[in-house]
């Protein structure tokens, strides 16, 4: 007997589920999609336990009628294609007619819509890929869609859920970066029965994402036309930088993506402006003809291909360092102000022999690194100074030592009034080294 054979209706339709379905942020994804796509101007968002206990999410959109609703929880039902052509071009957030299908094999779901032309809505019930029931049903016009108990007929990937605090962190990542681009909507978010994130319409996306992020005071704003497609970019000046690329965030039509080639252009663009492990921030939204794109080569619709990922890179690279020449003041500074003297170069050589010595002996504990970089350095500082600014400089208590301000909000600037010189400490370097010192 061979050992090849067909998988069974029911455990393709589950593997399937399981490819767009990953945890309750992916149910909360598809769901706005299809929201979006149904010209919805108001969508609300309601989970209880981080989405495993329920999901719940209402719009105002066009809504379906009976035939649809019979239709749209089936495998490959969809309204957004309809030949095979139409994949390489497409226009709105859902396409792939798995949404709706993938969600109903896995939970138990229940979809109550009217169309804003009829008098009566109707209320299906699905329950792991089967119908049990279409009814008549008051509605308003749009479309209500409940997901209870996910993964309840797959016990393997529901215990490897996470908390609820740990899930619906997730859900928010993905609503807000729903609606960043989607000014004109609505949107709120509840947890538990209680409001957590409400977005009113906006004139502006600055103004969305100021509501988002109320940390981030001020972006600098550029808006280029290309051949191919249409940037508008809102970004930070240099010293406003953040620990992670979090809020290095690209939009292509509407639709969050991820992007190696964008957050290399970043790279590129703010290279030796920002300090080493630190990161700007920048909203790259881009318009651009869906058949220069493919959005189709992963299942989650996380990423997304271009034609031209070299004209993407040369277009966002050139256009932030445009938008970094006209808000950004470059002092452009002699080198010769900055010529290391033979003290501070004796200090830096030294440094450079132990370090290169430390990687190739590398069984001796960090610790014992540390400590034979200090007592190199302490040597060294231990001869006759002259009266000139040093990088690395141990404050000490008995010193007359005066904090003046912050230079580019990374630098403190402190006067040394028994040596008359200027101290310059790298806050973010200082940080790095106290948390280094508990750890070891």
């Amino acid at each position: 007997m061979g050992k090849i054979q067909i998988l069974p209706e029911e455990v393709v339709n589950k593997i399937a589920a399981g490819e767009v379905i990953e945890a309750p942020y992916s149910v909360v994804r598809e769901l706005i999609d299809n929201s979006i796509d149904a010209n919805s101007s108001k969508i609300t968002v309601s989970v209880i336990e981080g989405g495993k206990k329920l999901i719940e999410v209402i719009d105002d959109g066009e809504g379906m009628d009976r035939e649809d609703l019979e239709k749209c929880y089936l495998r490959h039902s969809t309204s957004k294609i309809k030949k095979i052509d139409d994949i390489y071009c497409i226009k709105t957030m859902g396409f792939r007619g798995e949404a709706l299908g993938s969600i109903s094999e896995i939970s138990e779901m229940e979809i109550i819509s009217k169309p804003k032309n009829k008098e009566e809505g109707f209320k299906i019930t699905v329950k792991g890929g089967k119908l049990i029931s279409i009814l008549p049903h008051p509605s308003k016009d749009g479309t209500t869609v409940r997901v209870k108990d996910i993964f309840f007929n797959l016990p393997a990937r529901k215990n490897f859920l996470k908390s609820s605090t740990s899930e619906f962190k997730s859900i928010i990542d993905v609503f807000l970066k729903k609606s960043i681009p989607l000014i004109n909507v609505h949107f709120e978010l509840f947890n538990d029965l209680k409001r957590e994130i409400t977005l009113p319409k906006t004139n502006s996306v600055i103004d969305r994402i100021q509501t988002i992020y109320p940390e981030i005071k001020e972006l600098n704003h550029i808006k280029k036309t290309f051949d191919e497609m249409e940037i508008e970019i809102l970004f930070s000046k240099p010293s406003i930088n953040r620990p992670t690329r979090n809020l290095q965030q690209l939009f292509v039509n509407n639709r969050f993506v991820e992007s190696k080639t964008f957050l290399t252009a970043i790279s590129n663009a703010y290279s030796n402006l920002v300090p080493k492990g630190s990161f700007p921030i920048v909203f790259c939204f881009i318009n651009i003809d869906p058949s220069l794109t493919d959005v189709n080569i992963h299942p989650a619709k996380k990423e997304i291909k271009f034609k031209n990922e070299g004209k993407l890179f040369h277009y966002v690279t050139e256009t932030i360092k445009e938008g970094l020449s006209k808000s950004v003041q470059i002092l452009s500074i002699e080198e010769t102000s900055f010529k290391f003297t033979n003290f501070e170069n004796e200090i830096k050589k030294s440094i450079e022999d132990f370090i290169t010595k430390a990687k190739e002996q590398t069984t001796i504990p960090k610790k014992q690194h540390l400590d034979n970089l200090q007592t190199k350095f302490n040597n060294i500082t231990n001869q006759s100074k002259p009266q000139l600014t040093v990088n690395n400089v141990t404050l000490s208590k008995k010193e007359n030592i005066k904090f003046i301000g912050t230079i580019f909000d990374t630098y403190l600037a402190f006067e040394d009034l028994q040596n008359e010189r200027l101290l310059i400490l790298d806050q973010h370097a200082a940080h790095e080294k106290l948390i280094y010192l508990k750890l070891y």
